[in-house]
């Protein structure tokens, strides 16, 4: 991984969900990605009284129900497959049922230093709707020796089961880090990232699917 690609990767991990800060929508959505059904789009915001940024929006579909696809952010060792750009995962039980805490160690190569992330997961279901919400607990576990620990993160993923068994599945987030990399350089790598773990979830969730159909 050269220099560049690992100031994008930490980019992408301080990625910030919207809907937890007053915004402002300046313009509409604009398409700017498109890789089969997987769909990048971004809009313009203003975050409080100043802060102008973009809003980025990743869909796609899922050949499963809900159910197989949340499974995905629970386990371990599928978490890292799909998860692009992190070395490991790993998912560590929480009190609630609906909650539950994910470390991800992202793949950063030598001499740089480590970066990981650690995040609580909550989720929320509502008819055909279920939210995973995503904020950062940087001290819900001790701090590792040469490892730089990412202080704030929000995001969420929101599933939409379809009537054909089909289920939607939405991204969105808010980049509150002003990279010194040109975005010209830097959009195409982060949506690569973005389209290269969406296939590894819509791959892993049809298999999970279909095995428990297999078994009933």
């Amino acid at each position: 991984m050269g220099i560049n690609k690992v100031f994008l990767l930490l980019s992408l991990a301080l990625l910030v969900h919207s809907n937890h800060y007053g915004q402002e929508i300046l313009t509409n959505w604009k398409l700017e990605k498109q890789s089969e059904d997987i769909k990048i789009s971004y809009r313009k915001v203003l975050v409080g009284d100043t802060f102008k940024t973009r809003q980025i929006k990743m869909t796609f579909m899922v050949s499963s129900d809900s159910k197989s696809v949340i499974a995905l952010f629970k386990d371990s060792e599928k978490l890292t497959t799909w998860t692009a750009g992190a070395e490991k995962c790993r998912v560590l039980n929480d009190e609630a049922e609906n909650s539950w805490i994910i470390y991800t160690l992202y793949d950063i190569p030598w001499p740089f230093e480590q970066r990981d992330l650690v995040t609580k997961c909550h989720l929320k279901e509502n008819d055909s709707v279920t939210i995973i919400h995503l904020t950062s607990v940087p001290q819900q576990i001790p701090y590792y020796q040469g490892v730089s620990r990412e202080e704030k993160f929000e995001g969420q993923w929101k599933f939409t089961e379809l009537n054909n068994g089909n289920t939607e599945v939405e991204f969105t987030s808010i980049s509150f880090t002003k990279s010194a990399v040109p975005r010209f350089i830097q959009d195409p790598f982060v949506q690569g990232i973005l389209i290269e773990s969406a296939n590894e979830l819509k791959s892993l969730a049809k298999q999970q699917y279909y095995a428990q159909i297999s078994r009933l």
